[in-house]
Formats: C-alpha cells, structure tokens, sequence
C-alpha cells in the first residue's frame, strides 16, 4: 500500500465522518506519508462539517459530494456481479 500511495500521481479518497478524517490523517503520519498525500489526493466527503474538520488538519483538495451519493454508491456496488 506504501508503494501505490508514493506511486501514484493521484488519489482520490472517500471520507464519510470527521473522525475518519482524523484517522486518515494519523495513520498517513505514522508513515510519514501525510504530507506526501495531501499534496496530490482529493478527499470526497459528504458534509460541509467534513470538509471544516478535514481542512483544518491539514487536507488541501477537499470537495462535497451530495448527501445522497451513499446510498447511491451502495447501490452500484451492490448491482455487482
């Protein structure tokens, strides 16, 4: 996983509650990858209250996806085979 994050030149990541933001965050810098990630991932979250708590540690490229993008998601991946 180390690798693929260093690898890539783009993330995009999907964060559904301020706590796992924070989560997100400390398990990045316990690799000394918060930095590294930050400056090339967007985070999708689905709140406004999100998206303060995640730019207010750090996060760079946050947008807000509709609240009902869940439930959609789950849908699709449910339709699976």
């Amino acid at each position: 996983m180390q690798t693929d994050l260093l690898e890539y030149d783009l993330l995009n990541l999907v964060i559904f509650s301020s706590r796992n933001v924070s989560i997100a965050k400390q398990i990045l810098e316990n690799y000394n990858l918060f930095n590294i990630v930050k400056n090339k991932s967007t985070i999708y979250v689905n709140s406004e209250n999100v998206a303060n708590k995640a730019e207010s540690i750090g996060w760079i490229n946050i947008k807000i996806i509709k609240k009902n993008f869940t439930k959609e998601f789950l849908d699709n991946i449910i339709r699976l085979p």
